[in-house]
């Protein structure tokens, strides 16, 4: 039998429950390891209704924002009852927020959040056993392997092992009467349904329909069993053919949505669930075994809870493991402590309410209104200057005022002055309208107030929200001491500190902006800048959001016709939004990862423990062991590592770019058309079918200063400096999106640069843009940045696992950079001199010059595709640096 490897929590099955519960403990700061008996993850069933409460779970896991791009919000709905005197419709209202989404959009969202080394697929627990001598559990896998847990936490479904094992066995699952069937159906020129919940009925035969987007409908029908079933179930052709038959009656476009079903996606299954009294009266932990989701409570789908209240399971279960194990010496807890945490009442008796958040304020912290989607009226503490910062007020049940977003109105959002009036006490009332909002879309946050000044309008010790933790001091300096600092929180510190994460590393990432943001429209990411987001773990959600390029072509236009040349993509091409590329990696880090509104105003040297202290704007200190510059083109670290001394140049050309939308779908072939007038250049390639991203290179002018604060100026430039380009290329920019618009002038670092410079100095490094900063002329820049991640990260956790108990000293810091500085300055030295020709060929002015360039280009890079075949290597595993 195979040795025995220990864990502290183990969970039992990688659905939607089992990730769930590994992403809230993940957001703790708990590690966990998920097994799932498939060889993939898998989503039974097509998709999960997810309403108010299952999206506010979601929102605690960090997933809600990326999921509510992929569906739909539906705004109302209908039961039909269809009889022999006509269909009897009867409206219903939403609550909030419904919406429907594919239980394989949230696996993955959710699994694309968690470390790598989480998730172990084709591991199917065939028994526990209880270590006699530790009192934890033996898990056996049918490989034979062993692991020992100090926590097992059972989301393994209906059937599950672990519900057994903690005597659920003793109570019988029974079967409902009925079965259900549930699909997609695809609509390729759209459907034409209202965004609406539609639930129609003739006899024991029920039809429920939900669009998901405007071209995909899910629905499911529910009918009496039959004998046959079992044998149906195994063949979508045979459920779909029971299905018409069985709908006899039902509207004509309701047999068409089944007719022309996806075949793949037909799922024909009996409804199991655990009898109401038994929730009542059973145990569902035993010593420091528990159960969650239908392991805990199967119940049939006719309220759309099932997946929301497994969620919901996962959001306190980690809070209940959290506050137990957060009160322990070193986060680790005896067996006493595990029980009491399943025990805990919230958990305990299938009440498992998540209306808490999964980070509810404790001791001396209450909450910051952001949009007031997380803060309760009567039940959090979020009132300024008063006792205990809660509301005193009698709660008069006023349904339209739960929430505190419930009392604002308008965007930007401001206090909605009668309600508060006629709500409150006429003293919290006053105190209520003197909250300042931010005046643009923001979370709510936790704030620890200074015992001394218990208000928000002095300043704060720290703020909390669903993403980032930040900490910062108001007025006092305080010292706090980090192992790894990057100071930069755009593509490449995000990919620094993700890719560190993925190495088990923690980092702590300060942006000096108030939020995340990405400058510039989109990015271009082709395939070298795939690989290395693969390696991050996002490159799959990535592509979802993206069409793949599948050619090219470079289009001159003078006097005579247009000339066309075409070309080829290498493997991959696709174009992403910045704004997607930094939700991605900043949902897939720890909370207290991000701290935004964090400017480093100097950095200094500890003489003691000659580690640097970073000053930041608000006069709080940083100690760090470790500092990484990714704080772009004007980086502070890139003048402490002496790059002051080596002056960024200019290219003679900038760069505007856009989006522009076509409600109803372009025209445009899915290719990168490059076209060229004079000096003036025009990018342009779909992201989607009703999304373009455009770039436009002209020569500098004396205005651009002016002209670049203004959006409606900077179209206006271009479409002057574009006259003679074709109608449709003026009208993408006559149309674009006013606010996706900038235009910025083109620094870089010279390529001897390059090779002659130190890009770090003791503890101190830089990567991205304050390394390399490369024009846009290649569309490497981003992707090079990437790069940098991934290699820096490999080099430091080389040297840290290589050391005791994973601390660097000082030399080995120095160490792990010389190794990446050497591993990347031939790389970034070939873009930046392939970018640099390019750039100076766009500039030239004289024939001479340009043809001298072009003949450089066709000698040193001869080959298009040499870029794009470098592999940065892997997080994985050390590998030497190549090419594919």
């Amino acid at each position: 039998m195979k040795g025995s490897v220990e864990n502290e929590i183990v969970i039992v099955g990688g659905g939607i429950c089992g990730l769930a519960t590994a992403l809230a403990l993940h957001r703790k700061s708990i590690k966990s390891l998920v097994l799932e008996k498939s060889e993939e993850l898998r989503a039974t069933g097509a998709a999960i209704i997810v309403q108010a409460n299952g999206w506010h779970a979601l929102d605690q896991l960090g997933v809600g924002s990326i999921l509510r791009e992929t569906a739909i919000q539906i705004h109302g709905g209908k039961f039909i009852s269809l009889g022999d005197d006509g269909p009897k419709e009867v409206p219903f209202g939403i609550y909030r927020e419904f919406r429907c989404l594919k239980r394989t959009d949230l696996i993955k969202a959710m699994a694309n959040c968690l470390p790598m080394e989480t998730i172990r697929t084709g591991c199917q627990v065939v028994s526990i056993e209880l270590d006699p001598i530790t009192q934890y559990s033996q898990l056996v896998l049918s490989n034979g392997s062993i692991l020992q847990a100090k926590v097992v936490i059972g989301c393994d479904g209906v059937n599950s092992t672990i519900a057994n094992m903690v005597t659920l066995h003793q109570t019988k699952l029974l079967h409902f009467s009925t079965c259900v069937a549930r699909g997609f159906t695809k609509y390729p020129n759209g459907h034409q349904f209202p965004n609406e919940f539609a639930m129609i009925s003739r006899g024991q035969v029920q039809l429920g329909r939900i669009p998901m987007t405007d071209k995909l409908v899910y629905w499911f029908v529910t009918r009496l069993n039959t004998a046959q079933d079992s044998i149906i179930s195994k063949d979508p052709t045979l459920i779909r053919q029971s299905l018409m038959e069985s709908m006899e009656g039902f509207p004509i476009h309701a047999m068409d949505m089944i007719r022309n079903c996806k075949l793949n996606s037909l799922h024909l299954t009996d409804l199991k669930y655990r009898p109401p009294w038994d929730l009542l009266l059973n145990k569902f932990s035993k010593g420091t075994m528990v159960v969650a989701g239908d392991a805990m409570h199967a119940t049939g789908p006719f309220i759309a809870q099932g997946g929301s209240a497994s969620i919901e399971d996962a959001i306190v279960l980690a809070r209940c493991l959290a506050q137990k194990m957060h009160n322990t010496t070193n986060g680790i807890m005896a067996r006493s402590t595990v029980e009491e945490a399943f025990d805990k009442k919230e958990f305990s008796k299938g009440k498992c309410i998540a209306s808490r958040s999964l980070y509810e304020p404790v001791g001396g912290c209450c909450w910051k209104v952001g949009n007031g989607h997380n803060i309760r009226i009567w039940e959090d503490r979020w009132l300024p200057y008063q006792n205990g910062f809660k509301i005193l007020t009698q709660d008069i049940g006023d349904q339209n005022a739960s929430l505190v977003k419930d009392l604002l109105v308008g965007n930007p959002p401001y206090w909605n002055q009668d309600l508060v009036d006629n709500t409150f006490h006429p003293f919290e009332g006053a105190q209520i309208l003197q909250i300042s909002l931010i005046q643009k879309e923001n979370q709510d946050f936790i704030i620890h107030v200074d015992p001394i000044v218990a208000s928000f309008s002095g300043g704060t010790v720290g703020v909390i929200s669903a993403l980032m933790v930040i900490e910062i001091n108001n007025n006092m300096k305080r010292s706090e001491e980090n192992e790894i600092v990057i100071v930069g929180g755009g593509i490449c510190g995000l990919a620094t500190a993700l890719a560190l994460h993925r190495k088990r590393i923690k980092s702590l990432v300060l942006e000096r902006s108030e939020e995340l943001r990405a400058t510039g429209a989109a990015i271009i990411v082709q395939a070298n800048g795939w690989h290395a987001l693969d390696q991050l773990g996002v490159g799959s959600i990535l592509r979802e959001t993206a069409i793949q390029i599948q050619g090219g072509k470079f289009i001159s236009l003078g006097e005579d016709e247009p000339k066309e040349v075409p070309f080829g993509i290498y493997k991959e091409f696709r174009c992403l939004k910045r704004t997607d590329l930094i939700k991605a990696m900043a949902n897939c880090l720890p909370m207290e990862t991000i701290r935004t509104g964090c400017q480093v105003v100097s950095i200094e040297l500890d003489p003691i423990t000659q580690y640097r202290q970073l000053v930041l704007s608000n006069g709080s200190i940083l100690q760090a062991k470790v500092v990484i510059g990714c704080d772009g083109v004007n980086s502070t670290i890139a003048n402490m590592v002496g790059l002051h001394e080596t002056k960024l140049l200019r290219f003679s050309t900038c760069a505007a770019r856009g989006f522009t939308e076509y409600p109803n779908g372009h025209q445009f072939p899915s290719e990168f058309a490059m076209m060229s007038r004079g000096q003036v250049q025009l990018g342009m390639m779909p992201m989607t079918d009703k999304l373009v991203y455009w770039f436009v290179t002209r020569l500098n002018t004396a205005q651009d200063s002016i002209i670049s604060k203004d959006p409606a100026l900077i179209r206006q430039s271009l479409m002057e400096s574009m006259e003679g380009f074709p109608i449709h290329a003026m009208d993408m920019i006559s149309n674009c999106k006013l606010n996706s618009l900038h235009l910025t002038d083109l620094k870089y670092r010279p390529p001897w640069d390059l090779l002659l410079n130190k890009f770090s100095k003791g503890t101190m490094v830089v990567a991205g843009d304050a390394m390399h900063a490369t024009g846009p002329f290649i569309a490497q820049g981003g992707s090079a940045s990437i790069e940098d991640a991934i290699v820096l990260a490999r080099c430091l956790a080389q040297k840290m696992h290589n050391t005791t108990n994973g601390i660097m000293a000082r030399s080995t810091v120095e160490e792990a950079f010389d190794k990446y500085v050497k591993e990347r300055r031939m790389r970034i030295f070939w873009l930046s001199l392939n970018t640099y020709l390019v750039g100076k060929k766009l500039d030239a002015k004289s024939r001479i010059v340009r043809f001298v360039v072009i003949a450089i280009m066709f000698v040193l890079f001869r080959d298009p595709n040499c870029h794009l075949r470098y592999n940065c290597g892997t997080l994985h595993e050390e590998e030497n640096l190549n090419y594919i």
